[in-house]
């Protein structure tokens, strides 16, 4: 976990480092860094982003294209998508043994690019070929400006600098985008928030409890079997506790000694506990019980083991 963090957060510190060296400009009203190095544009930083343009696109591409690629950069932002980059990279250190987290990243970031492509189309009012050709046109403008540079590293990438596959399926995906209604995607979220609520009280109110109390004594008596009784109301009138003490009454115990041929004065006495599905838990206590005085309730003190942080915790687990 410790060198996949260090990997991880390192890679992080370092591209935070490098943009905070860009210079920054204005573009379409809007603060930026520039790239000297022809990568794609991306924005990086949590709490204060910055977007990063390349200056080869600054310089070649007209002010409507260059809004909407800071609409699409913007559009991560909002979205929160830096956010669950780092959701990712925290699910990758502490399950790093998971292989997949580092071999579905990329289809990770080829969703949200898609995300954003949608809601960019969406909100600029451009039709799905112009921004189509846009994309290739950053890709061309890219090519010609690179010289054996790197770019790796980016956070959210606009044109992207996969291989053949992933920039056809980018396009395909684009083609087939039709512009939504607000109001239907309104109305269908809040349909979809009323189904989940709807199954969510149907779950908590068909399921099992969470745990069983168990309703049953034992008695055990030195070099003898223990004996085990069930019955709740047989007991109830001769044993009762609360979390520091056990209430023996003892003309009710008496009877209920006599019943099941517990002839000591000395036994101890089970009593308490939990299970849960599928019978696992224990919990409980046990006490000493010294029957040889003539007290007419019998008190003995107790350290109740369930008041304890972890079955406290176990007992509330689904």
């Amino acid at each position: 976990m410790i060198v996949c963090a260090v990997f991880l957060f390192s890679g992080r510190k370092r591209l935070v480092k490098f943009v905070k060296q860009m210079k920054r400009v204005q573009i379409c009203g809007q603060e930026v860094r520039i790239n000297k190095l022809a990568a794609t544009p991306f924005t990086a930083g949590l709490f204060c982003p910055d977007i990063v343009v390349p200056e080869v696109m600054q310089k070649e591409m007209e002010k409507e294209e260059l809004e909407v690629i800071l609409m699409h950069e913007n559009n991560h932002i909002r979205l929160g998508h830096l956010w669950y980059y780092l959701l990712w990279d925290l699910l990758q250190i502490l399950l790093w043994p998971n292989v997949f987290f580092g071999i579905c990243r990329k289809y990770f970031q080829q969703d949200f690019e898609e995300i954003c492509d949608r809601i960019t189309i969406q909100k600029s009012g451009k039709n799905v070929y112009d921004y189509g050709m846009l994309l290739l046109k950053s890709i061309q403008i890219l090519g010609n400006g690179k010289s054996g540079t790197e770019g790796g590293g980016v956070a959210a990438t606009f044109a992207g600098e996969g291989d053949y596959g992933e920039l056809r399926q980018r396009i395909l995906k684009v083609s087939a985008f039709r512009p939504y209604s607000k109001p239907a995607v309104v109305a269908w979220g809040v349909a979809g928030i009323m189904m989940l609520a709807g199954v969510f009280f149907l779950v908590i109110h068909s399921s099992y409890p969470r745990y069983v109390e168990e309703n049953y004594i034992v008695v055990k008596e030195n070099n003898k079997d223990p004996i085990v009784i069930l019955d709740s109301e047989e007991y109830a009138h001769a044993l009762s506790w609360d979390d520091s003490r056990v209430l023996i009454h003892r003309v009710a115990m008496d009877r209920l000694l006599e019943k099941y041929g517990v002839e000591g004065k000395q036994f101890w006495l089970g009593f308490g506990g939990y299970s849960k599905i599928p019978k696992i838990g224990s919990g409980g206590n046990c006490v000493e019980v010294d029957y040889r005085g003539k007290e007419e309730i019998l008190q003995i003190p107790y350290s109740n083991s369930e008041n304890n942080f972890w079955i406290a915790l176990v007992k509330q687990m689904p």
